[in-house]
């Protein structure tokens, strides 16, 4: 996890950002170290061409553009939380503000609802 940590960081600071865009990114770089998902999800994705059939443990066959998807609501959410929770606000007001609100009719009714998803994304932070 450190070594995502300050890879991601020495990589903004050789792009000139400042010091408070550089730590503002230590939070993301150490949830996606931690959080396995976006690991695999962008492995997936360098992995796969349009005419790759994804088989998942659960749900239906899908292909490369839903794993993107998948993959970009994953980041969309945890950017989400990460502003919220930079705001100092609380888990109880965080989950309020509905940080999955744009992504629940497609994912937030399956294995786990949207409140325990961003509990998890909270949490991971």
């Amino acid at each position: 996890m450190l070594v995502a940590i300050r890879d991601k960081v020495a990589n903004l600071k050789k792009q000139g950002k400042s010091r408070d865009e550089t730590e503002a990114a230590k939070p993301t770089a150490a949830f996606d170290a931690k959080w396995g998902q976006f690991v695999w999800a962008n492995k997936a994705i360098e992995r796969t061409t349009d005419k790759t059939i994804l088989v998942p443990g659960h749900g239906p066959v899908g292909n490369r553009a839903q794993l993107i998807a998948f993959r970009d609501m994953l980041v969309a959410v945890r950017d989400k939380v990460v502003a919220l929770k930079s705001q100092r606000k609380s888990l109880e007001d965080i989950i309020a503000a509905k940080p999955t609100a744009a992504f629940d009719d497609e994912w937030g009714r399956f294995v786990i609802d949207s409140k325990f998803f961003t509990k998890l994304v909270y949490e991971g932070l």
